[in-house]
């Protein structure tokens, strides 16, 4: 396996994703569109996501991984294009539906191909250490392209002056082809690992089901969907309170709380690859604590008018959720064979957006009639509520085996 070719892959991702992100927000509200109206369309586009997560994942099991992901990036540079040409608030549910389809079709495909790999060294150390050092490189290259976002989209070069963050999404599209062009010619496929039939398709849904039956699965899939509830209604209105608390748009001011957003996540990535490389914790424990910290970072912001005192507790937030990848990932792994990899991350990956998607008809009411604050202490209670129901899941397992780091 080229480690180095895996990097730039991770690279690639983080480049698209920092430059997107630092423009999402901006370029909705230089369309004058309201919080809870943002709050729509990112619920739709969970909707979308989470009803095409498992489906997919199962034709990627079945016709290939490295063909779904190059699609993937395809479908999204569609999505940026169309998006930046998107001048009616019900035209951009086109790009937003396109998004969600790659979003899908993303799911579980590289990142099954370099588990498959890796396992080949049999050492669940290495495993871990390698799978937290690739999160790194992803959300480190999404930090230095977030602040770089917020100063790119004055460069427009005479074009789409008047709603310059246009130029973010023209690059991220730029990036998600070349993304294209570099797995096609660089990135190979395990061709060794079985494949699901068409034929044996009863058999193949009956193994999801006997997997999916495990506990540490259920309660992995269980804190996935309270994980994406509250990541996306953090996300939904982060940059909107900002700006509200602004008082104004100032487009660098927020590239650089994207950056710092996201250089949260690569402190929470730091944490996770030092307590894999240095101590024998429990992967199971991480992953319980990690709703604790994020409930309480959700409660005490919503509580401030101070943009700072914001800006820290969403920090929080997102560093108690990057913290959580790494054992989550593990305690997935573990218990699911090769032959459904992609499909078993679908279904995570499907929970996750479902959480996601409950924004829409929970979270979206009660920004329009109570505002943000009241909606982040809901999530708040909610993930503090979430350790409990996960810890009354997981301590039924029979053993930690191949849950625990071991030097």
């Amino acid at each position: 396996m080229n480690t180095r070719i895996i990097y730039l892959h991770y690279i690639l991702l983080g480049a698209t994703s920092g430059l997107f992100m630092s423009a999402q927000g901006l370029y909705l509200l230089e369309r004058g569109i309201s919080a809870w109206q943002i709050g729509l369309l990112l619920g739709v586009y969970s909707i979308v996501a989470a009803f095409f997560e498992l489906p997919l994942g199962i034709i990627s099991d079945a016709i290939g991984r490295l063909k779904v992901f190059i699609i993937s990036r395809w479908v999204f540079a569609l999505g940026m294009i169309i998006y930046i040409y998107s001048d009616s608030y019900y035209l951009l549910f086109i790009p937003i539906i396109l998004l969600a389809l790659a979003q899908a079709l993303n799911t579980g495909t590289i990142d099954a191909i370099i588990y498959e790999q890796l396992k080949t060294h049999k050492k669940t150390t290495y495993v871990n250490k390698s799978i937290a050092n690739f999160q790194l490189a992803n959300v480190t290259t999404m930090v230095i392209f977030a602040a770089l976002g917020g100063f790119v989209s004055y460069i427009t070069f005479g074009l789409w002056e008047e709603r310059a963050s246009n130029f973010n999404l023209a690059y991220c599209s730029i990036l998600a082809i070349g993304h294209a062009v570099f797995a096609r010619f660089f990135l190979r496929e395990n061709k060794n690992i079985q494949k699901p039939s068409l034929e044996s398709f009863t058999r193949y849904l009956q193994s999801i089901k006997s997997i999916t039956s495990k506990n540490n699965v259920i309660a992995v899939v269980f804190l996935s969907a309270i994980f994406g509830f509250s990541v996306a209604t953090v996300e939904n209105y982060w940059q909107v309170l900002s700006v509200d608390l602004q008082g104004y748009i100032e487009k660098t001011t927020i590239a650089l709380m994207t950056s710092g957003y996201l250089l949260s996540a690569l402190v929470g990535s730091i944490i996770s690859s030092v307590i894999n490389n240095t101590s024998r914790i429990s992967q199971v424990f991480i992953l319980g604590v990690t709703p604790v910290l994020m409930g309480i970072s959700l409660l005490i912001a919503s509580r401030f008018e101070s943009i700072s005192a914001l800006t820290i507790c969403i920090y929080i937030f997102m560093i108690a959720f990057s913290v959580s990848r790494v054992p989550a990932t593990v305690v997935l792994n573990e218990a699911i064979p090769n032959n459904i990899r992609s499909t078993m991350q679908s279904v995570i990956s499907l929970f996750f957006m479902l959480g996601a998607a409950l924004t829409l008809p929970v979270i979206t009411p009660i920004v329009k009639t109570y505002g943000i604050g009241l909606a982040w202490r809901s999530v708040g209670f909610t993930l503090l509520a979430a350790f409990v129901i996960f810890y009354a899941l997981i301590t039924k397992l029979d053993a930690d085996k191949g849950l625990r780091v071991s030097n």
